[in-house]
Order: structure tokens, then C-alpha cells, then sequence
């Protein structure tokens, strides 16, 4: 299947200090919405783990792997991660997956 054609996911998972989940959770819930406007942008998510609450998936889908790289190197993902807590709320990237859509 073509970049160009399928839908590309990225999967970040990240690790919060227990006391620091909730101050991420409202970060969340309060973003920019820098990354919405973006050429090739379709969609976010952030799934909290039900039985680990200081466990995190950041799900963005895009249009193609190139748009969603050209979105790492901006400004607008600098200035938003810019207001990711500091010390010891500090939440810690896990791990990152990337997917394309095969079939729906």
C-alpha cells in the first residue's frame, strides 16, 4: 500500500510518576491544538491504562509518515512539548510503535 494512500499511526507510550498522572491528564485535556491544523494531521488519543493509571498511549494518526515527521521537526510540536511538566511530575517516554492502515 502507498504512503500516499494509507493512513499512517503513531504510538507513543509514556510512564508518569504516579502523583504527576492527573497534572498530565489535564495537560492533555488543556493542549494547544497546535498539531490539529497541520497538513496531514487526522486525528489524536490518549488512552489511560486501566490497571496502571500512570500509563499512557498517545495515539496521532496522519496521512502519510512524511507529514507526521515534517510535524517532530516544528515549531508547533517544540512549543507544545514546551509545556510538558518539569521535575519530578516529569513523565518519561516507554515506548513508540508506528503502524499503516492495511484494511478497514
Amino acid at each position: 500500500m502507498s504512503e500516499v494512500h494509507a493512513p499512517y499511526v503513531a504510538i507513543s507510550e509514556i510512564v508518569s510518576p504516579a502523583i504527576g498522572a492527573d497534572t498530565l491528564i489535564e495537560a492533555f485535556r488543556h493542549r494547544l491544538h497546535k498539531v490539529d491544523v497541520f497538513q496531514g494531521f487526522l486525528g489524536l488519543e490518549v488512552l489511560q491504562d486501566c490497571r496502571a493509571p500512570h500509563r499512557f498511549l498517545m495515539i496521532t494518526r496522519w496521512r502519510a509518515k512524511s507529514d507526521f515527521i515534517r510535524y517532530m521537526r516544528s515549531v508547533e510540536h517544540r512549543e507544545s512539548h514546551a509545556r510538558i511538566p518539569r521535575g519530578s511530575l516529569r513523565p518519561r517516554p516507554a515506548g513508540f510503535s508506528e503502524y499503516e492502515l492495511v484494511a478497514t
